[in-house]
């Protein structure tokens, strides 16, 4: 597929992160599906998406969940993408209407359906129960946009993400601590980069209750 554009940190405005999401996203679909391009990604999954007058990331989780079966349907594969891609075309939507702070909101959301996108690459599907576990942990409704800081909850997503991309291949994750103690500098970085910086003297704790929360934290982290 095209090569994904590299985006200095910077650069990490509200649009440039919704434009990683889908090239995230496009990459997952590309190695689940060899020769699909950018291209193919937005013409078979975001452009039918797009044009729908009522779009949610919650319904469209909660359609995926109908489709389930035991064992997993080969289409169970994409369904963390669906969903990654319905919010992130919620933020899109949102920035186009002017509503900032309801985009950060859809994107913090986005951003930890993608960050399932990489774990999904290694065992080839999301697990069914990712999805009814992650709406447990987050909430009936709304995900990571109840709370206050917006730009916040997108950090905890990033560090979700972050905590998944980078678990060493061998051995895997001593610990939740172990984790966050690694990733810290990557998670502070950008939670600058959006203008929403993090303690760095309270980092490794907040990042270590943060993995806590992860739906998949027990194939994660032994302890």
């Amino acid at each position: 597929m095209s090569e994904r554009p590299k985006i200095p940190r910077k650069s990490l405005t509200l649009e440039n992160l919704i434009q990683m999401s889908f090239w995230e996203m496009s990459f997952f679909y590309s190695e689940v599906i060899e020769a699909k391009t950018y291209e193919d990604f937005l013409h078979d999954i975001v452009h039918p998406m797009e044009v729908l007058e009522e779009l949610n990331g919650e319904d469209v989780m909660d359609e995926r969940k109908k489709t389930h079966t035991d064992p997993p349907h080969p289409t169970a594969v994409f369904d963390g993408m669906y969903v990654a891609c319905a919010y992130a075309l919620q933020a899109k939507k949102a920035v186009d209407r002017a509503e900032r702070e309801l985009a950060w909101s859809y994107l913090a959301d986005a951003r930890f359906w993608c960050g399932t996108l990489v774990a999904a690459r290694s065992v080839k599907t999301v697990a069914p129960s990712l999805i009814v576990q992650s709406r447990k942990l987050n909430g009936a409704k709304g995900g990571f946009k109840n709370g206050g800081n917006k730009k916040m909850a997108l950090v905890k997503a990033e560090a979700h993400r972050l905590a998944i991309e980078m678990k060493p291949p061998l051995n895997g994750w001593k610990s939740k601590h172990h984790a966050a103690t690694t990733i810290k500098s990557k998670v502070i970085d950008f939670s600058k980069s959006i203008d929403s910086e993090m303690s760095a003297e309270r980092a490794v704790k907040t990042i270590t209750e943060w993995l806590s929360a992860m739906p998949n934290r027990a194939q994660l982290f032994p302890s």
